[in-house]
This record gives structure tokens, sequence and C-alpha cells, in this order.
């Protein structure tokens, strides 16, 4: 796993060319949570893993 800190307006490069950029939109400290913005390109899939059944990954994984 990498961890890495990013100031606002920063991204990563996933891969060759693949730019997203995460943007903190709050945080909870009560609750332990984080809500994140992701500015992504249309192509680069963005999914909550706890919402994808195991068919649904293993389908999206032939096919990339």
């Amino acid at each position: 796993m990498l961890l890495l800190q990013r100031r606002v307006g920063e991204s990563i490069i996933i891969g060759k060319d693949q730019e997203i950029e995460v943007v903190v939109m709050g945080y909870d400290s009560g609750d332990k949570k984080l809500t994140l913005g992701i500015a992504a390109d249309k192509s680069i899939p963005v999914f909550r893993n706890e919402l994808l059944t195991k068919e649904r990954q293993d389908a999206y994984l032939k096919s990339a």
C-alpha cells in the first residue's frame, strides 16, 4: 500500500497517463469518517468496493 499526502490542487498519476485528483470534502473526527471528492477522467472507473459483487469485480478485471 502506498500512502500519500497531497496539497489542495495536487494529484497523482496512475499508470502511464491516468491522472486522479483527490480532494478532502470533509472530516468528522467523532465518527472517524473522511469525505473524499475524486476527480478522474471518465475512462477511469471509480468504485466503492463494498458495493461491488464478486461477479462484477471479476467481470471488470477481465475486461480491463
